[in-house]
């Protein structure tokens, strides 16, 4: 699954950057179990929750317990909306509403095609209330982003100044 934790936003949340629209879907689903998956999803969070975030503390005054998802839609389509592949998705979500309530500070969804807002009509359905108020979908306007993150931590594909380059393609 291709993504990342990227630094932090101005609170001090980690980012994490889900380049969704580079996955596979059917060939996930077709490969991979939904347990499967969701044992990678787990151990994403517990790293996270139990390594990330207690380092993020000694840059902040308090430890923060949330943390930001920038969702880059690029490079999706039809191909993407696989139903297997969605039920794995819901069931991703109903997990982490369940373990780890409360946990996203906040999810911006970048780069969305036509194709993203007409199943984000099905998704958010999924989605508490509460959930539902952290969610901005932006498209390819990527100021809002600089409200929450500062450039230097926010990769130039976002707007941002940031061109690390410990990963193929920079951040």
């Amino acid at each position: 699954m291709p993504g990342c934790f990227h630094k932090t936003d101005r609170e001090g949340h980690p980012i994490y950057l889900d380049r969704m629209g580079m996955v596979d879907v059917k060939g996930l689903a077709t490969h991979a179990t939904t347990e499967t998956v969701m044992d990678y999803h787990v151990r994403n969070n517990e790293f996270l929750f139990n390594v990330l975030m207690p380092l993020c503390q000694k840059r902040w005054e308090a430890q923060p317990e949330r943390h930001t998802v920038i969702f880059d839609c690029d490079g999706m389509g039809f191909h993407q909306f696989y139903m297997p592949g969605l039920m794995i998705l819901k069931s991703l979500s109903e997990h982490d509403a369940a373990y780890y309530p409360e946990r996203m500070h906040r999810l911006f969804i970048v780069n969305s095609p036509t194709i993203f807002l007409r199943a984000w009509s099905i998704i958010k359905r999924w989605l508490d209330k509460r959930m539902l108020e952290k969610v901005f979908i932006l498209g390819k306007d990527y100021s809002q982003l600089s409200r929450y993150i500062a450039p230097e931590n926010l990769p130039v594909a976002f707007g941002g100044t940031c061109t690390c380059s410990h990963m193929k393609g920079g951040c």
